[in-house]
C-alpha cells in the first residue's frame, strides 16, 4: 500500500464526479461524467430519471479511475459518496425500483393532500404555518404519487431518497444517513426519524 485513499462520488444533478482522495485531502485523481440525458420530461416541468442510470454512471466513472489508477486502487480503504437532494425512488418489497426516480426540479403537485389530523392543522395556524404547510403537502411527490399513481402508491414498500437507494445498490443494505433525508418527505427533522404515522 502506497498510502491509504477514499473513493468519493459526488452525484449531482447534471454531472457526477468520482475522485481518489488521501488522507490529506488531496485529490489524487478525479473522473467527470456528464449525464446524457441529465433528466426527461414527461410533461411540461415534470423531471425523471432512472434511478439505476446514476449508479451505471458511478461505475463507469470507478472502472476509469481504475484503468487510470491500477495500482492505486487497491490503497481504497473506504466510499463516501454525495447525492442531490429532494429526489426519491419507490421500492418494492424486494428492493427494486417501482418507477423511474422523480428529480428534485420537477414541478408537479398533488391536488388534494391527506388532510392533516386537527390538533395539528390548528397549531400550525396558530403559529402561522397553515399556508406554508399546505404548499409543503402540495408539492411532495408522495402525496402526488398516492393521488396520481394509487396502484404504484400500494405496491411500494419503501419510500427512500436517491442516496439511499444508491447505498443500496453499493453496499447491498438498505441504510442512509439521517443527515441525507433531505426533501419534502414525512420526516421528523427534530427527531431525526421518519415519521410513522405519515
Amino acid at each position: 500500500m502506497t498510502e491509504p485513499l477514499i473513493l468519493t462520488f459526488d452525484v449531482g444533478t447534471q454531472s457526477l464526479r468520482a475522485m481518489l482522495i488521501n488522507k490529506h485531502g488531496d485529490i489524487i485523481d478525479s473522473v467527470h461524467q456528464v449525464y446524457d440525458p441529465p433528466y426527461y420530461s414527461l410533461q411540461p416541468n415534470w423531471a425523471e430519471q432512472r434511478p439505476d442510470y446514476y449508479f451505471e454512471q458511478i461505475c463507469a466513472a470507478s472502472e476509469q479511475l481504475k484503468q487510470r489508477q491500477k495500482e492505486r486502487f487497491a490503497d481504497i480503504l473506504a466510499v463516501a459518496m454525495t447525492v442531490f437532494r429532494d429526489s426519491t425512488v419507490c421500492l418494492d418489497a424486494d428492493g427494486k425500483p417501482l418507477r423511474d426516480c422523480i428529480v428534485w426540479l420537477d414541478k408537479r403537485e398533488a391536488k388534494k393532500p391527506k388532510p392533516l389530523p386537527g390538533i395539528k392543522k390548528m397549531l400550525f395556524k396558530l403559529v402561522g404555518m397553515g399556508d406554508a404547510i399546505r404548499l409543503i403537502q402540495r408539492g411532495s411527490i408522495c402525496n402526488w404519487l398516492a393521488e396520481n399513481e394509487p396502484g404504484l402508491w400500494a405496491k411500494t414498500d419503501k419510500y427512500v431518497m436517491l442516496s439511499s437507494y444508491l447505498s443500496l445498490r453499493l453496499t447491498g443494505r438498505l441504510a442512509d444517513s439521517d443527515a441525507a433525508q433531505m426533501g419534502h418527505i414525512p420526516f421528523n427533522y427534530k427527531s431525526r426519524k421518519w415519521d410513522k404515522k405519515a
